[in-house]
């Protein structure tokens, strides 16, 4: 089985609107990467404003075969710590997004409009823009980037 293990620094910018309000969440450290036969896997620890322990992020990218035949990617971002979500986004899909927090457990549904990864020799990225949904109604756009380095092994 091939896996291909690398360290990284990434930068993982969050963009949300909600009724015309912008916030924007940047985090920029250090990050583990695992390429292999079915994916690419990188996780990080991620500050997240409000919330006093680091949380854990695994993002999973990955290419299959649509319905249609032709190829599609799925990213999946799990966290887990004092907040845990398993948002996963694929391009024209509505999918399930539980959402638990300090305070409570949250039900979303994530509509992925946009969607994209790429991988090279010096490192990867990932992007997705979608809308955020509760009982079918729209409370938030948000988009995600992720851009990966590649450290330099000595």
């Amino acid at each position: 089985m091939y896996e291909n293990k690398r360290s990284a620094v990434i930068d993982f910018r969050i963009v949300t609107r909600v009724d015309g309000a912008e916030e924007v969440t940047e985090y920029s450290g250090d990050a583990s990467c695992v390429e292999t036969e079915g994916g690419f896997y990188t996780s990080f620890e991620e500050k997240i404003p409000g919330v006093e322990e680091a949380v854990t992020t695994l993002m999973k990218a990955e290419t299959y075969i649509s319905d249609t035949g032709s190829e599609a990617c799925r990213i999946t971002l799990t966290r887990r710590g004092p907040i845990r979500t398993k948002m996963v986004f694929v391009t024209g899909e509505v999918t399930h997004c539980p959402y638990q927090t300090p305070v409570g457990m949250l039900l979303f549904d994530i509509e992925t409009t946009e969607l994209a990864f790429s991988q090279g020799y010096d490192g990867a990225a990932a992007s997705a823009a979608y809308r955020v949904l509760q009982g079918g109604e729209e409370i938030s756009q948000a988009e995600f980037s992720l851009q990966i380095t590649y450290v330099a092994q000595a």
